[in-house]
This record gives structure tokens, C-alpha cells and sequence, in this order.
């Protein structure tokens, strides 16, 4: 069988002309997010695919700073067009859903794949402190803006975005700090072997596959949102699920699937 006739999620990327058309001509909403939502789902393998391509040519740790930022860019593209619609209640939704799946399922499917082939598996003990360690501190930091509402008695707008916001200033630090610890300052605490990978794109090709995928991933998000946001005020989808004034549901649906 061709390479091109063996099935793949690559397939699904027909879904996005249809997810267009649907949006501009038919104006179909349901048709519009649900095809939307399935196009997202091979770009966001095409972006993690380019991303190992360009780490193998820019080396193990700086591939591992790429695997961390571009492998949550859908989320990130999917957040900030929600926030710009002011759907701030599926932001939270969307963050909370890549939060536990990244920390429960993939870590845990991880730990498991690695038990099943290998009987006993290592780890550098200084990277795991630090990770363990930055972890703790942001599950801090996401607690601090609830526990100032929930221990005084005057938590009005302006002081709950204060406090939002300097949590999220310090954490923004502490992420740089740990960057410039693993990365420049103690860079021979965290260095280990480079996997014998040769790389099948060239640096150039990877980053323009990166920044396609990308552009494409913040298109079909922003189709997606529109048409799932204009369902919920033709029928009040968001009443009839028994959220009251919460966003529509289903939008937490589509960011959870974009892990």
C-alpha cells in the first residue's frame, strides 16, 4: 500500500476547507465547530511533529524548552481568542482540563509505557527536584487569588485583579528563573546523553511547518468558538445543560480535545 493511502489523522485536515465553507456559505454552526474541532486535532500532531524535527537540530535541552512552549500552542491560540470574546468561564474550563490531563493522563501513560518495556527506569534526580519544585509552587500560586476571596471580607474586582495579577508576575518570574538554572547557570546538573536521531526535515522546513500549523490552528479555533457561540444565543445551549450563566459546555469540550 502507497504511503498516502495508509490511514492516518492527517485525513482529518479535509475537514478543514469543509469547516470554511460551512462557516461562510452554509452557515451551519453545529457543522462549522464540529468539523473545526476535527481539523485541530491532526494539525496539533503536525506542530508537536515539527517541533522534535527542529529539536534534533537545535539539541536536547533547547528541544526540550520547544517541546514545552510549541506543545501547548493550541491551547495558548485557543485561550486568547476565547478571551478576546470574553468567554472567560471556558478559559478556565480549557486550563484546568490541559492541566490534569498533562499531570494525570500523559504522565500517566507514560510511567505505564515504560514499566511495560523496561523493568526498572531512571531519572535525573536534580530535573525532577526542580520540576517537582516549580510545580509546587504554581499549584501555590493558582490558589492564592481563591484563598484571598474565600479569607477577607473585602475581595472587590479591582483587588481580585491585583492579586491575579501579581501571582501571575511571580510565576512568570519563577519560570524564567528555573529556565536560566537548568539551561545557562547549572547546565551540567541537567545534561545528559543525545539521542543518536537523525532529522528527517531540514531546521528551515520544520519552522515553516511550525508556524503554518500554528496560523492554521488559530484559523480553525476561531471558526470553531464562533459558530459553538452563536448556537448558544440562537438556542441557550447554556441553560438547557443547567450551567446558568456559565460558557457553553461543549466549548470545554473542544479545548480539552486539543491537548
Amino acid at each position: 500500500m502507497k504511503p498516502w493511502l495508509r490511514p492516518s489523522l492527517n485525513w482529518l485536515l479535509v475537514l478543514a476547507p469543509i469547516s470554511w465553507v460551512s462557516d461562510l456559505a452554509l452557515h451551519r454552526d453545529l457543522l462549522t465547530f464540529l468539523t473545526a474541532a476535527g481539523a485541530i486535532v491532526p494539525v496539533a500532531g503536525i506542530i508537536g511533529g515539527a517541533t522534535e524535527q527542529l529539536s534534533i537540530h537545535t539539541g536536547q535541552r533547547v528541544g526540550g524548552l520547544l517541546n514545552a512552549t510549541f506543545g501547548n500552542v493550541t491551547e495558548l491560540v485557543i485561550s486568547i481568542f476565547l478571551v478576546l470574546d470574553g468567554e472567560l468561564d471556558v478559559v478556565k474550563a480549557s486550563l484546568t482540563g490541559s492541566i490534569l490531563g498533562n499531570l494525570l493522563l500523559v504522565l500517566g501513560l507514560s510511567f505505564l509505557a515504560g514499566g511495560l518495556r523496561h523493568e526498572e527506569q531512571t531519572y535525573n534526580r536534580q530535573a525532577a527536584g526542580v520540576h517537582s519544585s516549580s510545580l509546587t509552587l504554581a499549584v501555590i500560586g493558582l490558589l492564592m487569588p481563591a484563598l484571598f476571596v474565600l479569607t477577607t471580607g473585602q475581595h472587590g474586582f479591582v483587588e481580585r485583579e491585583v492579586v491575579s495579577g501579581v501571582v501571575a508576575g511571580v510565576l512568570m518570574l519563577l519560570y524564567a528563573a528555573a529556565l536560566v538554572f537548568t539551561t545557562v547557570t547549572h547546565e551540567h546538573l541537567f545534561h545528559s546523553p543525545e539521542a543518536e536521531e537523525e532529522a528527517v526535515w531540514s531546521a528551515r522546513t520544520a519552522v515553516v511547518v511550525l508556524l503554518g500549523a500554528t496560523a492554521l490552528v488559530a484559523v480553525e479555533e476561531s471558526r470553531g468558538s464562533h459558530g459553538v457561540l452563536r448556537m448558544d444565543q440562537d438556542f441557550h445551549l447554556a441553560e438547557l445543560l443547567g450551567q446558568g450563566d456559565r460558557a457553553l459546555a461543549p466549548c470545554d469540550g473542544f479545548g480539552i480535545v486539543t491537548i
